[in-house]
């Protein structure tokens, strides 16, 4: 019946392209990344984990403080954020 086909359409499982939120801390602040598969850009690279851990332990070295930084990636915009909370 159509109404029993109703109920049935909920209990079907749906595809997800969505994985579960990533918690990541640098210098004392929580980001949390939503990623998803859908598209390339939508992926937290080990690249930008690892240049956001080397920012992070060298900041003397780096000293992102008024500065002006242009990150072009192409993830889910993890290591523009590490710069701007390192560039408070």
């Amino acid at each position: 019946s159509p109404v029993t086909l109703k109920i049935l359409q909920n209990w079907v499982p749906r595809v997800s392209h969505y994985f579960d939120k990533e918690h990541y801390t640098y210098a004392g602040h929580q980001i949390v990344i939503q990623e998803s598969i859908e598209h390339f850009g939508a992926v937290v690279w080990p690249g930008a984990l690892a240049l956001s851990q080397y920012l992070e332990s060298n900041q003397e070295q780096f000293n992102l403080k008024d500065k002006k930084v242009l990150e072009i990636g192409a993830g889910t915009g993890l290591l523009s954020i590490v710069a701007c909370i390192l560039g408070w």
